[in-house]
This record gives C-alpha cells, sequence and structure tokens, in this order.
C-alpha cells in the first residue's frame, strides 16, 4: 500500500458528473481517491471562485489531471452552446488528452434516461470496461480497486525477454546497459532465464517506452521466501533494431507512414488497404498482438501487454518515435474495439514535429 500511496501522490483525479444529481456519489468518489493518496480535482471545491469562464475553468481541471472518473446517472445535463453538455465536453476532452478513464454508470437500464446520455453511455460501454454500481460505498470501493489497478500497471510494468513476458519492479538505464529487477514466482521462468545467461543469448527486448536487441550479461537472483525469488537481469543494448517488416520509404507514392497504417489496419481489422501490386510485395498485414491470442489472459493484463507489444512492433521497426496508451474496450461477442495512436519519427532531426497517427477498428481473437 505504501507504493500505491507514492505513486498517487504525484495523480491529479478529474471528477466528472452532475454536481446536484450526485452530491452523494462525488462525496464517496472524493475519499475514494484520496485514500490511494491522489489528488482529487472537483468544480465545486478544486475549481471554483476563479475569474475564468467556468467552460474554461472544467476544461482546465481536466488538462491538469492525468486519470479522469466519469459518473453517469440517467440526466445528460444543460447543453452549452457548443451543443454539448458540461460533462459530456469533460468526456470528449479527457479521451482527446489520453487520460485513464474509470468510467461509472447508474440507471442505464431506466427508461427515464435522457436519449442523449444514453447514446453516450453506449458510447463508452462499446469502447470501455464500464462499471455499474448500487450505492456511493459499492461506488467507493469500485473506484479504489481500479485505481489500485491502474497503479499496479504502472508501478509494476510489464517488460518481453525473449519469449517470457515479466512484471519488473524496477528498470533502470545506464548507458547501453538496461537492467531489470523482477520477483519471479515460477521456478521454470527462472531456469529460462539462466540459460539465457549461460548462452549470452541476443533477445527481443520491450517495455513499454522501448523495443531492442539485447545480450543478456548476468542474471542475479535472490531467494526472498520459499516461493519467490528477486531477479535482476542485465542486459546490453545491441546495435541496429533489426528489419522492418515494412520499411520506411515511400512505394508507388503511397508515404511509408501510410504504409504501415494500412498494414496494420488490414492485419488487425481485416480491412484490404493496402495494395495489391507486385511493387508493394515488400509491405504485408501485420497484427502485433497475435502473442496473446488464445492465452486467456485476465481483462487486467491485456491491456498493458497490448500496449507492450504495440510499442515493441512500433519503435522496434522504427515507425514511431512514441507510442501513446492503447485504448481497448471490452470484449463484445468476440470483438473489442481498439483505438491506437503513435508519433512518426521525425525525418530530419531540424524537421517540424511530426502528426500523430491514430487508427481504430474493431479487433477479434484477443
Amino acid at each position: 500500500m505504501a507504493d500505491i500511496r507514492a505513486w498517487g501522490g504525484a495523480q491529479h483525479v478529474f471528477v466528472s458528473s452532475l454536481i446536484t444529481d450526485l452530491q452523494a456519489e462525488r462525496a464517496a468518489v472524493r475519499l475514494a481517491i484520496q485514500s490511494v493518496g491522489a489528488i482529487p480535482v472537483m468544480f465545486e471545491s478544486d475549481l471554483g471562485a476563479q475569474d475564468v469562464p467556468a467552460e474554461r475553468a472544467y476544461l482546465d481541471g481536466v488538462r491538469q489531471s492525468g486519470i479522469y472518473v466519469g459518473i453517469f446517472g440517467p440526466r445528460y445535463g444543460v447543453r452549452l452552446a457548443s451543443g454539448r453538455s458540461a460533462t459530456h465536453h469533460e468526456l470528449v476532452e479527457a479521451e482527446r488528452l489520453g487520460l485513464r478513464l474509470c468510467v461509472f454508470t447508474s440507471g442505464f437500464g431506466d427508461p427515464g434516461m435522457d436519449r442523449e446520455q444514453r447514446d453516450v453511455v453506449d458510447g463508452l460501454r462499446n469502447l470501455y470496461t464500464t462499471s455499474g454500481y448500487s450505492s456511493p460505498d459499492d461506488l467507493h470501493d469500485r473506484l479504489v480497486q481500479r485505481l489500485t489497478d491502474i497503479a499496479a500497471e504502472e508501478i509494476l510494468p510489464w517488460v518481453r525477454l525473449g519469449q517470457l513476458f515479466v512484471r519488473a519492479r524496477a528498470i533502470t538505464t545506464s548507458g547501453e546497459t538496461v537492467a531489470i529487477t523482477s520477483t519471479i514466482y515460477d521456478r521454470s521462468i527462472l531456469a529460462e532465464l539462466k540459460q539465457m545467461e549461460d548462452r549470452r543469448q541476443v533477445v527481443p527486448f520491450a517495455s513499454h517506452l522501448d523495443a531492442f536487441d539485447a545480450q543478456v550479461q548476468q542474471v542475479a537472483s535472490s531467494v526472498t521466501s520459499a516461493a519467490t525469488t528477486e531477479v535482476t537481469v542485465t542486459l546490453s543494448r545491441r546495435q541496429g533494431q533489426g528489419s522492418s517488416s515494412m520499411p520506411r520509404m515511400t512505394m508507388n507514392g503511397v508515404s511509408p507512414d501510410e504504409l504501415v497504417t494500412r498494414g496494420l489496419s488490414d492485419g488487425m481489422f481485416g480491412t484490404t488497404l493496402l495494395p495489391q501490386d507486385r511493387m508493394m510485395s515488400l509491405t504485408r498485414p501485420v497484427n502485433p498482438f497475435e502473442p496473446l491470442f488464445g492465452l486467456g489472459l485476465p481483462e487486467r493484463s491485456i491491456r498493458p501487454l497490448a500496449q507492450l507489444l504495440l510499442t515493441e512492433f512500433l519503435i522496434r521497426n522504427q515507425h514511431a518515435s512514441a507510442v501513446e496508451p492503447v485504448v481497448l474496450g471490452p470484449d463484445h461477442q468476440g470483438s473489442r474495439q481498439l483505438k491506437l495512436t503513435w508519433l512518426p519519427p521525425r525525418p530530419y532531426v531540424n524537421s517540424p514535429a511530426s502528426t500523430p497517427i491514430a487508427i481504430a477498428g474493431p479487433l477479434r481473437g484477443l
């Protein structure tokens, strides 16, 4: 819990809902956010009494936050001049900025729910895992669990070492050397790591931020209990990122970024956007998530592992300089709504900043 509270101390959590309708829920949410050490951002207590328009104040609150909590009851709220309600504006801004979303709904099956609110909630349920709640106390407990899960993802990020996926307690980089510290529960994983050390293997390495080939230099371990072993794997980065499945060159007038976009869309969503002529034979559909198919992973593991594999594909093949968090919806009859955003690399050091690329569609098999 100390690690979670330390994480929470750096988190601003924006709370979005109709204030007058959901006062008890907002009080419960405030307590939940504070219980993990995070800072609630709420219009009535944190954003009021400013000499700026209310619309600007609440959107500024979203922009200073890293996590968004939305509570959607039966009423949509008053439309502003833009045609959207304040809470709808906050949701759209949180999505635009890529905030982590915690979405709770009340009265979804109520025939008295406003049509506009039903449309918003329908869209949310299609793209995100939403949760109902039975009382303010239940909402409190559900939010504490959700924030704890987000903290665990960020405190213990997944990494890939060859064919192994492990959660890292720490990733330390010094020059061309990377050290990954992890708590291992499965002795077969420890044995495989030791084999990598004995053979001085060169293996693919990937984290949520980077991906490259690395040689295993050392595997140091200490037994912390009868069930766990603390392991630090030291890697040295190998020069070169490996060959790209879709080379960064313009082909038949199609830019390299467009080739990447089309290849991912064809591989993940089943489209047919890649040109079929012989000159384009070096390109092919790509689905970075195939290693996860059929594994039956728990929901809390799927999104961070999907993030890891996407980052590995885009950065390892020099298609991206940075990858935004994956937006991956819940499973609906074998399909999930997926949205990916990444920043292409600059062609030259003094080139203007690249424009982010985003694609979205239904993903099957995960």
